[in-house]
């Protein structure tokens, strides 16, 4: 999302700014003498000339603001904060280091439902209708437990739960008043406590189209991760999560069956105390 003026506009802004007003009055007291008796028109059109440009400026502003508000929601929380602290500008970088888990949700059932949809007249209208109703209380649950959707891919989704220090904002963080949590602690338990109601409530998605269901399969890494700013030809820039977690949930994620979410040792490690255990996998 580039911040500018439209291009149809950015001519008269930088006249505006470079003394276009300032010429255009001189240009007029040079038509209308102080002498003449039309000096009060000369005011007059200098002011409307300073009216209209202004009322200008705050049109496009207004504009500028609704494109962010609509906009966030498709934004990772790396670029809402960097709005809110206007540093969005045009060569820039913008980049984010820190701790946390990370999840790599891939929904299967999508190609089956694709084909079937396909051969109806409306088929792109129902895969819009079957797509809203399948990630929109997913997206939901992700930001309740205030994980930050990196990417998508497709049917599949990157989601980041930073690492942040929770036991200074809320008592009894975990939501259990006999223990106390590390901030990459929080940041794991929040995820899998994800996943378990991502599943619960996702797992044999019915899609209301000829049987065909949704179900999810999810692996989760944790560790120190880097969010890149990449790119920057023709002010495009694309948003790219990197680091251990990535290398492990390459490997959990195919490990894990229809409905199941795999744990990588490192996440492991970080909920062993305060998680059933599950059956390992095989090597």
């Amino acid at each position: 999302l580039k911040l500018s003026w439209p291009k149809e506009y950015q001519h008269l802004i930088s006249r505006w700014e470079g003394g276009f007003v300032a010429e255009k009055i001189a240009k007029m007291r040079r038509q209308f003498p102080s002498e003449d008796s039309s000096a009060d028109l000369v005011t007059t059109r200098d002011s409307d000339v300073m009216d209209l440009l202004m009322d200008l400026r705050d049109q496009l502003n207004n504009h500028h603001s609704s494109l962010l508000s609509s906009s966030r929601t498709f934004l990772p929380d790396i670029l809402n904060n960097a709005i809110d602290r206007n540093e969005l500008e045009e060569g820039k970088v913008i980049f984010k280091r820190c701790d946390g888990a990370v999840v790599f949700s891939d929904a299967s059932g999508f190609t089956a439902l694709t084909e079937r949809l396909a051969m109806k007249s409306n088929g792109a209208e129902l895969l819009s209708t079957c797509l809203n109703k399948f990630f929109t209380p997913l997206i939901d649950m992700l930001t309740a437990y205030r994980g930050d959707v990196i990417k998508f891919s497709g049917d599949a989704l990157t989601i980041l739960f930073a690492a942040n220090n929770d036991n200074d904002d809320y008592v009894n963080a975990c939501g259990s008043p006999s223990c106390s949590h590390a901030p990459l602690e929080l940041a794991c338990l929040r995820a899998s406590a994800c996943c378990i109601e991502i599943h619960k409530r996702l797992h044999n998605f019915d899609t209301g189209e000829g049987g065909v269901r949704l179900t999810l399969h999810i692996g989760v890494g944790a560790g120190p991760v880097t969010i890149l700013q990449v790119g920057g030809e023709q002010s495009r820039y694309e948003y790219v999560i990197a680091g251990q977690p990535l290398e492990q949930i390459a490997v959990a994620e195919p490990l894990a069956g229809s409905g199941e979410t795999v744990l990588s040792p490192q996440c492991w490690s970080q909920v062993v105390d305060t998680v059933i255990e599950g059956p390992p996998i095989e090597e």
